[in-house]
């Protein structure tokens, strides 16, 4: 018999998240198991929600925008017409499965992303730690220091938190001979991301070299405004924003070094992706960071400028090693390709289910 695996999201914005849910839909085996993803907020009309919906898994929208009464009874409905194995929450997608979970015998998985502690408010922490001690969920964390940071802030047992990496698309990625030498980061645009810390170290940087460029990729609430602190500072010339980008293979194919100014993180899809374009990677040790960025790239500390910059020029003028750190990502991100993760959490949703 297959069993059904409800993906509850809250929308598919172009956020790591998101696309680990989307790789998920892509490298589940369908002989096995039914999957249906139930969309909780409302359409986003982005590139990568037109993916999911032409994937062969069934999608619906509820059109929410916080939980309440109305919307746990009209996710409730429809979660009860699917009648799930198995509900694999992401983001904000357990805050609107509770009451459906409490009435029905259904496991919850539910995937931290973020920093455990800042994820939900302490009375959802309070909710989720019960289900887990009472068997009814359990955690995934995609990175080794957020799996310690959730056994911390929920006060579980181990065993009850797993770590499943996520995974990228491994073969899409690859290089491009280009003229000059190009910075680039991709992902949402906020303050957490913090990109610009990265603009003003870049600003530094193009002082002393003409042939420097950088890539801001991506959108959010601070778009408009880093655009603006580029106009300020006379950057441009040098700034490129391509916006949300459906390919973000094709940007990394053309740059040298990529680098991640986050205050809070899980283990960022972007970074997977610009380390399997083969970039060495420099990153402040936000979340899952520390454990991917070794003898591959350059760890700075939270909002500092000018280490950001001492290692940019470093990654600039040390050729020999650009090239090592790059071979290095090449290598490093091997584990963590698409397939392996769905592998992963196919294990895990067979084992819940069967013990439901």
């Amino acid at each position: 018999m297959k069993i059904r695996v409800a993906l509850v999201v809250s929308g598919f914005h172009m956020g790591g998240a998101e696309h680990m849910v989307y790789e998920l839909i892509r490298h589940l085996p369908t002989d096995t198991m039914t999957l249906k993803v139930f969309c909780v907020g409302r359409k986003t009309h982005t590139v990568l929600e037109d993916k999911v919906l032409k994937s062969s898994v069934d999608v619906v929208f509820l059109h929410y925008d916080r939980p309440g009464i109305v919307a746990w009874y009209k996710v409730s409905q429809a979660l009860k017409q699917f009648r799930p194995h198995v509900i694999h929450s992401h983001i904000v997608g357990a805050a609107y499965v509770l009451p459906y979970l409490l009435l029905h015998k259904v496991k919850l998985i539910h995937t931290i992303h973020t920093s455990p502690e800042i994820e939900f408010s302490s009375k959802m922490r309070f909710v989720l730690k019960w289900l887990c001690k009472t068997k009814k969920a359990m955690m995934v964390t995609v990175s080794e220091s957020n799996r310690e940071k959730a056994v911390t802030c929920y006060s579980i047992r181990p065993h009850r938190v797993v770590t499943i990496n996520n995974g990228v698309d491994l073969e899409r990625f690859y290089r491009e001979e280009h003229a000059g030498f190009t910075y680039i980061n991709v992902g949402r645009q906020d303050v957490n991301k913090n990109q610009r810390l990265l603009i003003r170290a870049f600003k530094k940087v193009a002082e002393q070299y003409e042939d420097v460029h950088l890539i801001l990729a991506g959108d959010g609430n601070q778009h408009e405004a880093l655009i603006g602190l580029t106009g300020e500072l006379g950057l441009m010339e040098k700034i490129t924003f391509p916006g949300m980008v459906a390919k973000p293979e094709y940007f990394l194919a053309k740059s040298d070094v990529y680098v991640q100014t986050s205050r809070v993180e899980g283990l960022p899809l972007a970074v997977l992706e610009a380390m399997a374009a083969g970039l060495p990677i420099i990153s402040t040790p936000a979340g899952g960071m520390k454990d991917i960025v070794r003898d591959n790239g350059i760890l700075i500390p939270f909002d500092e400028v000018d280490p950001l910059v001492d290692a940019m020029i470093r990654l600039k003028e040390d050729e020999e090693m650009r090239i090592s750190m790059g071979k290095a990502s090449k290598e490093a991100v091997k584990p963590f390709g698409a397939e392996e993760m769905a592998k992963q959490y196919h294990t895990v949703y067979l084992r819940t289910a069967n013990r439901s």
